[in-house]
């Protein structure tokens, strides 16, 4: 669980980041769209009012002759610009409130001067045409400008926000990845230092602490609770001589190549460590007496055949063992560790390059 949990983490903000970036990307396209479709629908909707106005100025001269067609069109068409500039009213809400008031100033103006041309009858009207028309024709054409101005003036402004949301992004993603990276070197470097302070740093078997540490959980969790479990105590003979006589350096050689040899006859299952000096252990699940015994032999065998460097190249290796078994569930470790101990003890004593059991 510690050892995932900065990957977790990082990974997580990574991703976060990431989500963050696209979502105001969205954000910001979703919110320019709108926004874009109503200035679209204005300036269409003023360009068409723009043309209702030339129509009733074309129209005004006949606006003194009752029921001809000519006034029913001026008639119709004024009722065609008052309803379209209602919805550019309706329409003009959607905006953002500083230019919404603004057009709606012009919207306001507008209609006070089209409700002067639409009353009836028409030949009453003729004068307040002439008088008002070209106060409506200048409004609309002030909105027109205003609108095209606007959409230019946010035309630029989106560009500068895509930008701006641009260079956000990078810098999450930036941001994130950097911080990705940092994790992992620490999660690296963390994982380092466990290593160091579980190892033994010349042979990289097991220290005596962490096996020390494993060990008695390895024993008290075996499945079935009756299975074997053999421990091994190993202890170099007469190792003193080799490093009085060649050297400290050649010594640590020997401990090296010997707990390579160490690790290569362990089985996967095993925990093999160094406890110290020249003593070394081998914790071996699911091994009878017997399956000890062949072990120990081998490297026992391999021990002695050493085919040592030099400048120790004439000395002598030789290991001695001892074993104790355990095939019963309420064994404990300690009792384990003292019996193949005392097993150790009987050969070192008793000829040394031997194997006893305990």
């Amino acid at each position: 669980m510690t050892r995932v949990f900065p990957l977790v983490l990082a990974a997580g903000v990574t991703l976060l980041s990431t989500a963050s970036a696209l979502l105001l990307l969205g954000y910001l396209s979703q919110v320019r769209q709108p926004m874009g479709v109503v200035r679209d629908a204005l300036i269409i909707e003023t360009a068409r009012s723009q043309e209702n106005v030339a129509s009733i100025a074309s129209l005004k001269q006949f606006a003194g002759i009752d029921n001809s067609p000519r006034a029913h069109e001026l008639t119709q068409v004024a009722d065609t610009l008052q309803h379209r500039l209602r919805t550019l009213a309706g329409t003009a809400t959607r905006l953002p409130t500083s230019q919404r008031d603004s057009v709606v100033g012009y919207l306001q103006r507008a209609e006070h001067s089209i409700n002067l041309i639409a009353p009836s009858p028409l030949s009453d009207t003729t004068a307040d045409i002439a008088d008002t028309l070209p106060g409506l024709a200048s409004t609309i054409d002030e909105l027109a400008i205003y609108l095209m101005e606007t959409e230019s003036h946010q035309r630029k402004l989106d560009r500068r926000l895509a930008l701006v949301a641009t260079i956000l992004t990078a810098l999450v993603l930036m941001v994130g990845t950097v911080l990705f990276v940092a994790l992992l070197r620490l999660e690296r470097h963390s994982n380092a230092l466990r290593y160091l302070a579980m190892t033994d740093d010349l042979t990289q078997l097991y220290n005596r602490r962490q096996w020390l540490d494993q060990a008695p959980h390895l024993l008290a969790l075996r499945r079935p609770a009756d299975s074997p479990v053999a421990l091994m105590l190993l202890d170099l003979d007469n190792f003193k001589r080799i490093n009085d006589g060649y050297g400290h350096p050649t010594g640590d050689k020997v401990l090296k190549s010997f707990g390579e040899m160490l690790k290569r006859v362990a089985r996967r299952s095993d925990l093999a460590a160094r406890l110290g000096g020249d003593e070394f252990a081998l914790l071996m699940p699911q091994a009878d007496a017997r399956n000890a015994e062949t072990v120990g032999e081998r490297i026992r065998h391999e021990t002695e055949h050493f085919d040592l460097t030099q400048p120790a190249a004439g000395a002598n290796l030789t290991v001695s063992i001892g074993i104790a078994v355990s095939s019963h569930a309420d064994d404990d470790f300690s009792t384990l560790y003292r019996r193949a101990d005392q097993a150790l003890y009987q050969a070192k004593h008793q000829g040394r390059n031997c194997i006893r059991l305990g």
